[in-house]
Formats: C-alpha cells, structure tokens, sequence
C-alpha cells in the first residue's frame, strides 16, 4: 500500500469517525426526548388513572435513558396497556443495538489508530529512504564530474530493492539519460580529437610532398648557369606545385566547413538535368585534354529535393575521378533512373578499376588506392569524401562496384 492510499483511509475512517459520533450523540439525545416524551405521558396517565399511581411508581422508579426499560418494566408496560388501552413510546436504543454500535465504534477507533501508526511508520522509513536516495544522488554526480556517467551497482541495487515513487523514478530515468547524453557526449570528442589528430597530420603529410618539390625547384631556378628554357621549366613547375597546394587548401577549407555545420545546404525541389549538366561542364575541359567523351542518357528531367550548387560540387568530383583515373579517348557515361523512393545516378567510366578490397576505402578522408597513386600523382584524397559528405546531409548515398572487365561504376542516390 502506497503512501497516497494510506493518506486516503486515514481520511475516509476519520469522517467516518466523526459522522459517528455525531450520529450517536443524536441517538442519545433523540431517547432522551422519547423518555421525556413518556414520562410527561405517564404523568398525564397517571392524573386520569389515580387508582394505577401506585403501580406505576412501582414500575418505572428507575428508568434508563440509555438501554431503555428492562424485561420487567416492559412486561408491566405491557400489562398496563392490556388493561388501560393507553401505548407507551418505547426507546430507540435498546440495549443489544446499543451494545453492537459501540463494538463498532471501539473497533473503527482501534483500526484508526492502527492506520495513523503505519502512516507513521511508512513516513519515518520514507524519510530514511530519501536520505538514502539523496546520499546516492550526490555519489553519483561526483561520479559523473570524474568522468564516470552509468549508474553504480550499488545505486542500482538500491533502486532495485526500494519501491521508488514515479517522481523517484522519474529522477532516476532522467540520471540515467544524463549518463546516456554524456557518455555520447565524450565518444563524440574523443573522436572529433582523434579525427583533428588525423587531419592535422593528413594535412602536413599532403603539404609537406608539394613545399618539398617547390622549395627544391625554387633552388634550382635560381641556380646560375641554366638557360632560358631551363629555367622557364622549374618556374613552370614551381607554379604547379603552387596550383597543387592551393586546390588541396581549398578542398581543405570545403570538407572544413561541411564537417562543422558552416556551411547550410539549400534544399529545393528542382530538376536534375541542369545540375548534372552543370557537373559536366565543370569537368569538361579536362575531358577534352584527354579526348574522354561524357555521354549523358537523361531522358526525362526529374524533380528531386536538393540544393543544386553542392550536389554540383559532388557529382562533379565523381566524374572528375572518373576523368582523371580513365585512358585517353575513352568514354564516361551517365545514367538517370528513377526508382520507387529515390533518383538514382550512375557514372560508369573505363578506367583502371578499383579493388575489390579498397571499395569500402575509398570514401575516406585522404584515402588513396596504391593503383590511384601509381596512375596520378596529384590527387589528394579528399574528392570523394567531399562527395560523399555531401550527399548524405541531403539523405543521399554513394557507392562504388567494380566492372567485370575494367572501370567504375558509380551509383548515386537522391530522395525523391
């Protein structure tokens, strides 16, 4: 039995208590007006009956306001009435009811009192229970600022054994999901420490091959002796090294921004076409180098929530991948399909290939595949993770498969 129960029999046994009371103070009073009734009746009996005074003294010298007559006393009442026709009021109490109510009365009182004594009870033991529950409370936020966010055994043996309160519970649960939100909380900077970690050394890894070329080329520019053309070569690859630098401070500062929220990507409902055609003119030139011919199958334009300036940004990394990885005068396709929940997009170009076992590599962060780096040594990693961050702020997805004979197939996925 709770506490709130307790209170509510307390409650109900002392109005019951106290209409008690008040209705046997009202028996009481109503026999005492019955025996004052038949007193003033006897006296008038008596007045038109001289003859019956002695017996009537006799009878009623003694009566009880209380048990009402006794057995005698009725007997003679009922003599006189056979023999007078006069009727007496008898008493609303007799003795066997009134004897029954207070049995009654003495038991609910007993009972009362039994009540108020575990209310007692239960109220000193909530109250060495709370204290115990509040020392726990402070145990546990100490535990919490030492870094320690789940609950005890011994706070959840306690919680086990107590029959807490909802609002206890309540504390408890929200302790709990403090302890839940925390411990998210430190995976998240531990991980966001270790990617810093990584991407500082990523990042003076990829610095440190193009400072090394152009302080070198740099040397040998201003070294004397060389001819014109000579040095027009190593100024030449000076600003290579330059634009290499440049164009990975800028993917930088994109995968940057994208990582920490900075940058608010525009969703809008509108037609795919023109941003795959944006992508492509964005990679065109170096298609045209390489003599690669871009074939876009897009027989229909469909409507897809996007924001059309990123989605742009990764298609065209995609397909510059695409690009750069493929042999001269071959080709680059792209699909358009749509599917029952989403649009999807597929880039299929003729180049080396991936391996099977770099596919799920190669969406990482500064992630080179050994065959990629054999084949183009100016790439720095970051284009198909950009891709990917892409997308899937957009509720997107991208994977790679590898064709049966050589090449990539990129499949792309948009909700619809």
């Amino acid at each position: 039995m709770d506490r709130t129960s307790n209170k509510k029999i307390v409650m109900y046994l002392l109005l019951w208590f106290v209409s008690a009371v008040i209705l046997t103070c009202s028996f009481i009073v109503f026999a005492a007006c019955n025996e004052a009734a038949n007193r003033r009746r006897i006296t008038e009996f008596i007045q038109e009956h001289p003859e019956a005074e002695a017996d009537i003294i006799e009878k009623f010298q003694t009566p009880s306001r209380i048990t009402g007559m006794n057995g005698d006393t009725e007997e003679s009442i009922h003599i006189i009435e056979e023999k007078y026709g006069y009727v007496f009021y008898k008493s609303v109490l007799a003795a066997p009811v009134f004897y029954l109510w207070g049995f009654l009365f003495i038991c609910s009182l007993i009972w009362l009192l039994l009540v108020i004594y575990r209310e007692k009870k239960w109220e000193k033991q909530s109250a060495v229970l709370q204290e115990a529950l509040l020392e726990m409370l402070a145990e546990e936020l100490k535990r919490f600022q030492k870094g320690e966010y789940q609950l005890s055994s011994e706070s959840l043996s306690l919680i086990e054994e107590s029959k807490l309160s909802d609002k206890w519970m309540h504390v408890i649960e929200s302790l709990k999901e403090l302890g839940y939100y925390f411990n998210d909380l430190k995976a998240q900077l531990q991980e966001e420490e270790n990617s810093t970690k990584a991407l500082i050394t990523n990042i003076s890894h990829q610095l440190k091959v193009p400072l090394a070329s152009l302080h070198m080329n740099h040397e040998l520019a201003m070294a004397e002796g060389l001819t014109t053309d000579e040095r027009r070569e190593f100024e030449e690859q000076e600003m290579h090294e330059i634009q290499r630098m440049e164009m990975l401070l800028e993917e930088l500062v994109k995968v940057s921004k994208l990582e920490k929220h900075m940058i608010t990507l525009h969703l809008k409902r509108q037609g795919i076409r023109q941003t795959i055609a944006d992508a492509v003119s964005q990679v065109y030139g170096k298609a045209k180098k390489k003599q690669i011919d871009i074939q876009a199958e897009i027989r229909q334009d469909f409507s897809v929530l996007h924001d059309r300036k990123w989605t742009t940004e990764a298609l065209s990394n995609v397909m510059d991948n695409a690009v750069k990885y493929s042999e001269e005068q071959s080709t680059v396709c792209i699909h358009v399909q749509k599917l029952t929940s989403c649009l999807l997009i597929e880039i299929e170009d003729e180049g080396i290939g991936i391996p099977s076992g770099e596919l799920h590599h190669i969406f990482k962060r500064f992630y080179r595949g050994k065959d990629a780096v054999k084949k183009v040594t100016d790439g720095v990693g970051v284009g198909l993770y950009l891709s990917r961050t892409i997308l899937e702020q957009q509720g997107g997805t991208i994977m790679a498969k590898r064709k049966p004979d050589k090449g990539t197939v990129f499949q792309i996925t948009l909700p619809i």
